[in-house]
């Protein structure tokens, strides 16, 4: 699981914004713990059933931020207060306890609805029998039993075109690109849709056809008889949402 553009500080995800301020998601969900600190676990053998019930939740704690925050700010190598943690924009679209298959598949054993607001608390209840609870117990044993929240993540995906060279603006901008009077170049986030790519080329070609336009007309025009630079850079961007599936092993919740 990859959360672009960001990068991982102890039990946290986080990345930059604007102003000093740092985006934050939790790696993982976590046990939801009783008044003694116990996580709300149970698994109960009876009559040949087995039946498990899981309370979750996915949020961070606050010994979790204050780790985060400063290693941060040892990686930025700046003071700890100017790194402003907030909690991610995201909202959780699936919450389930399954079992990871060694092959990669999951087998869903139940699903619940998280709570509207952070930490979208979950509570699961599986009743299993047979082959269904030998498969969990093994599951459990070898770290293979999870719950797993699906997140959307709103982000914002960057297309940035380029066209740079001399030009006057005699024969088609096509011509020169052709002939290497103009490079045309562009960079563009994973992701982006081949509409944006399509835009930002489409704004730059016109952008460097403007320029060469007003070169010839300006009050140095005389002097761009022969040649003429253009620089011209746009950037186009669109939102959209990164889906993410973030989970833990239950097994590592008991230890």
């Amino acid at each position: 699981m990859t959360i672009e553009p960001g990068m991982r500080f102890g039990a946290v995800w986080a990345w930059p914004e604007d102003g000093g301020i740092w985006r934050y998601l939790p790696c993982g969900p976590s046990a939801q713990r009783g008044d003694t600190g116990r996580p709300n676990v149970t698994v109960i053998e009876a009559g040949g059933m087995l039946m498990l019930t899981v309370g979750a939740r996915l949020g961070v704690d606050p010994a979790d931020l204050v780790t985060a925050q400063k290693a941060i700010a040892a990686q930025q190598k700046v003071a700890e207060t100017t790194i402003l943690l907030r909690p991610a924009e995201a909202s959780v679209t699936a919450a389930s306890l399954r079992i990871v298959e060694p092959s990669g598949e999951g087998v869903e054993l139940a699903t619940a609805r998280p709570s509207n607001l952070p930490p979208y608390s979950a509570a699961f209840s599986a009743m299993l029998s047979g082959d269904a609870a030998t498969a969990a117990k093994t599951a459990m044993s070898e770290g293979r039993l999870v719950v797993r929240y699906d997140v959307g993540l709103p982000r914002r995906l960057m297309v940035r075109a380029t066209v740079r060279g001399d030009w006057t603006g005699e024969g088609s901008l096509d011509a020169a690109l052709e002939t290497a009077k103009l490079v045309l170049e562009m960079q563009a986030d994973d992701g982006a849709s081949e509409a944006l790519i399509a835009k930002a080329l489409h704004r730059a070609r016109q952008e460097a056809v403007a320029t060469a336009a007003r070169l010839r007309s300006g009050p140095d025009a005389a002097g761009c008889a022969s040649t003429a630079g253009i620089d011209v850079e746009v950037m186009e961007t669109e939102a959209v949402q990164q889906t993410l599936s973030l989970q833990s092993d239950v097994a590592s919740w008991l230890k």
